[in-house]
């Protein structure tokens, strides 16, 4: 049984204003009734078909149970499908307290891309998430779905009925997949659509892994020397129908670690893994799909985790720094997709983001989509928690702009179709742009799945054979990157240059103060005034004075010997050449700016002559 408490204050306190906050809730809703403009379903599945993103945000709100309308409570949510022009949205009513002691409700809203509420059944929120990955994987890319929310929400509930339905699903796709694909009729399809399918089933409990298969046999997950991921010791199985599919989930999930807590009496302590390999067995060349099933473990807040005895705390603790890593790698990586500037993806952080490395991983060539279910506790009682979910998941919706930054000519991204066929026929003189590209855009034609492109490639005539295709297609992606990387060079390079131009600029300043001898009275002046400035340091933070004298230090020992004489396109590649250097060389120049203008804060009285030696400080040594 989960754990029994009494009701706190607060929990007291909200049930009993339930007939002021429903009503509150209610004139809520009217207002936005009337404001939000009225989207048939047509506007909504047109939505869901132009979505273009890396990474869609859906939230689940599940019902009220018997058992907590049995207590007196009442739920606290709103959610609102999105049109063509808007999105869908979550409301979040909370109830606080005015100084006066008088209660008021105060509503938070989130923007994520789907919202069910509690009337959505299984199938609904599976056609308009779970489904869209695998034609993905199927076509030699990565689709990774998660669920994620508050222990005892309907979480495992969600995730264990959308990998049934995958299990469902799964066979039959590929066959429409292959029928479309080939434009063959359908008893002409074998039933296996010549596609291998293996599954793996294991947890991830902090950096140890259990096979759920097999339990409790561990496994580990690893990056070898060719920089694949692989999970050492897992037993996979491999698949032929539906029914097979299914039994293997449901194997799994009776082995996965539950306990009960203050929320749940089976709460999960584990993150879950259901891993599909997809094997083409027509195009042997063409990469593995992958479909990943991830039923994360329950989230807590401290409130609920204060009866957690030394394990339990230690299992919160794991399960939230793995969660606030994976948050960051899926945020990270559609930003990627969207921004010719760096981005880092943390994905050796964790066990769980390592094992995610293809589908983070910047410089891969494959399709990739990312689905995040996030459940919530209607709960009056659990409006804080809720918040916490959705500020955990709003970060990750990243707005696709209407403009993009200023693409090089070389960027494939930017090619119409007629710029596409002239590639195409210049570069090859096998394979028939016709064929490759009758319609698509550059764009387009880089969403396409690896496995169709080889395709199409290979249909151009009989020389063409599914290796000169995979090196075609690999060519093709090489522009992509080497496009982005001289976006980035060249910024970095207009960087450099201005770098350059501030010592210049500096130095010359410095020689005219010293030949001043009024400005060298300034400059003896301010001199004292940063003594007196240092010596404060040493009393309000020495540890922190430290640091900075010694980053100072060895930071203008490296200077020394960097950039004297060199052009703006040797520095460049000194930097390349000496990442470490360049990387302390940023952190130096951002503590000094940040020193500069705290020192120089509020004082009016510092001449224009002593602001150019705070200037000049930093070519100090």
């Amino acid at each position: 049984m989960a754990q029994q408490h009494d009701l706190s204050w607060f929990e007291d306190k909200a049930l009993s204003q339930r007939e002021f906050i429903e009503k509150e809730m209610a004139k809520f809703t009217r207002t936005i009734m009337k404001e939000s403009p009225e989207t048939s379903p047509q506007e909504v599945e047109a939505n869901v078909e132009d979505d273009d993103r890396d990474v869609v945000i859906c939230v689940r709100a599940r019902p009220v149970l018997p058992a907590e309308l049995e207590r007196g409570i009442f739920p606290a949510i709103l959610t609102t499908d999105g049109g063509v022009t808007t999105e869908a949205k979550v409301y979040v009513h909370s109830l606080e307290y005015k100084l006066n002691g008088l209660p008021k409700v105060t509503t938070k809203d989130f923007g994520v891309d789907y919202a069910f509420d509690e009337t959505a059944s299984n199938d609904q929120v599976y056609n308009k998430t779970a489904k869209k990955l695998i034609p993905i994987a199927l076509g030699g890319g990565v689709g990774s779905l998660f669920a994620s929310g508050q222990t005892g929400s309907g979480k495992t509930h969600t995730m264990t009925a959308i990998e049934n339905l995958i299990a469902r699903d799964l066979f039959q796709s590929a066959q429409e997949y292959r029928q479309n694909q080939n434009g063959i009729p359908a008893d002409q399809v074998s039933d296996s659509a010549d596609f291998e399918f293996r599954v793996c089933f294991f947890e991830i409990l902090g950096n140890k892994c259990y096979d759920l298969l097999e339990y409790p046999n561990e496994v580990t997950i690893m990056e070898d020397v060719l920089g694949q991921i692989q999970v050492n010791g897992v037993h996979e199985e491999q698949v032929h129908n539906p029914d097979q599919l299914m039994k293997i989930i449901a194997r799994g999930a009776e082995h996965r670690k539950t306990a009960a807590t203050y929320k749940n009496d089976t709460s999960s302590r584990s993150h879950a893994v259901c891993r599909i390999r997809i094997k083409n067995l027509r195009q042997l060349e063409a990469e593995e799909g992958l479909l990943y099933l991830l039923d994360l473990a329950g989230s807590e807040s401290a409130a609920d985790s204060k009866h957690h005895d030394k394990e339990r705390a230690k299992e919160k603790l794991d399960i939230n720094k793995s969660l606030a890593t994976l948050k960051d790698c899926i945020r990270n990586r559609a930003l990627a997709v969207l921004s010719t500037k760096h981005v880092h993806v943390p994905y050796r952080n964790s066990r769980l983001t390592l094992l995610l490395k293809t589908a983070f991983e910047l410089s891969s060539t494959r399709a990739c989509r990312t689905v995040v279910i996030a459940t919530l506790n209607p709960s009056v009682l659990d409006t804080g928690h809720s918040l916490n979910t959705l500020r955990y998941i709003s970060p990750l919706k990243v707005e696709i702009p209407v403009t993009s930054e200023s693409t090089s000519p070389e960027d494939p991204t930017s090619w119409s179709n007629t710029k596409l066929k002239e590639w195409v026929n210049e570069h090859s003189e096998v394979i028939n742009a016709e064929i490759l590209c009758p319609t698509e855009s550059g764009k387009q034609l880089l969403k396409l799945p690896e496995s169709t492109f080889i395709d199409r490639c290979v249909k151009c005539g009989p020389t063409v054979t599914p290796k000169i295709a995979k090196a075609f297609y690999n060519k093709f992606w090489r522009l992509v990157v080497d496009a982005r990387t001289k976006i980035r060079q060249d910024k970095d390079l207009a960087i450099l240059r201005n770098i350059a131009e501030r010592r210049r600029d500096g130095q010359e300043h410095l020689k005219s103060v010293q030949n001043d001898p009024e400005a060298k009275k300034r400059m003896e002046k301010e001199r004292e005034r940063h003594q007196e400035w240092l010596k404060r340091m040493v009393d309000e933070d020495p540890e922190k004075l430290a640091q900075w004298v010694e980053s100072q230090r060895i930071a203008a020992e490296i200077e020394a010997t960097a950039g004297d004489g060199m052009s703006p396109e040797e520095y460049s590649l000194w930097l390349e050449t000496n990442k470490e250097v360049a990387e302390y060389r940023q952190a130096r120049l951002k503590e000094i700016d940040e020193w500069i203008d705290k020192a120089l804060e509020g004082r009016d009285d510092i001449s224009v002559g002593g602001r150019a030696i705070f200037a000049a400080l930093r070519s100090m040594k």
